[in-house]
């Protein structure tokens, strides 16, 4: 009886001797498999669609596309209001001379408000131009503060770092374009200048085409000096959005700077 109690085995052990073959030991590893939380760690790196969808990444986009439309808004309002309330702020001895050509050949012309037209479509020209640098600028500073104030990896601040900066680059240089067309227009030509000038034979043939003399050199000005007065909707969103695949590289490229190459003390 002694004996068979000395074989029996107590409810709590566990003999390793009775093991299957090719079994460890409970509480042992075998050598050179990984451990299981560095598995699980591989297994749970978030997709980049994980990271679009995040909350965090959402947010911060949300917070750049605002930042670039406001610039915008701004600059597209600037060149609306100085056309329409506004005009050259620059006084040249030319305007007063023609204007003193004029009166001497017996007609009453202003050139004032050309000069003003004139002012009005190359500030307008010149917002819808600069926009792209605009959004570079801002770019950089998103891609900067994404990466210095989201906390993530690296990965999740170069994915929201693309996305604020794409979008907001789409959003204001289309804002841009969109708002400062409204201000440009044909260039104001009287026709009693084109009189005194001597192009009656010319103002003859336009009408006999429909066009008069002083449409048709207002065009010429306008095409001459910023390229026309209609705006191509399809073209200014291509162009948008070539700016924003640019500048959400520069976004990232700012956010690696921040994350790598910025000093810690």
């Amino acid at each position: 009886m002694s004996g068979q109690n000395d074989d029996a085995e107590s409810p709590g052990e566990l003999r390793t001797d009775d093991q299957p073959a090719g079994q460890q030991p409970a509480g042992q590893q075998a050598a050179g498999q990984p451990a299981g939380g560095q598995q699980a760690a591989g297994r749970a790196q978030p997709s980049v669609g994980d990271l679009v969808s995040d909350p965090a990444t959402r947010a911060y986009v949300k917070f750049a596309v605002a930042c670039f439309g406001l610039v915008g808004v701004a600059v597209g309002l600037g060149v609306v209001f100085v056309g329409f309330v506004g005009g050259n702020p620059l006084s040249s001895s030319l305007v007063s001379s023609l204007n003193g050509l004029a009166q001497m050949s017996g007609a009453s012309v202003d050139v004032g408000p050309t000069m003003d037209q004139l002012y009005v479509n190359r500030l307008a020209f010149q917002a819808i131009n600069t926009a792209p640098v605009a959004a570079g600028v801002l770019g950089v500073a998103t891609g900067l503060y994404v990466a210095g104030n989201l906390d993530g990896s690296d990965r999740h601040s170069y994915v929201a770092s693309a996305l604020g900066g794409g979008v907001g680059a789409f959003v204001l240089v289309f804002v841009v374009g969109a708002l400062a067309s409204v201000a440009i227009a044909d260039i104001p030509v009287p026709e009693e200048a084109l009189e005194s000038a001597g192009t009656g034979t010319s103002s003859a043939a336009l009408s006999q085409a429909g066009i008069s003399a002083s449409d048709a050199v207002s065009s010429s000005l306008s095409t001459m000096y910023i390229g026309g007065t209609e705006l191509a909707f399809e073209t200014l969103a291509f162009n948008a959005a070539a700016v924003g695949v640019g500048v959400a590289v520069v976004s990232v490229g700012a956010a690696y700077v921040s994350r790598e190459l910025a000093p810690t003390n």
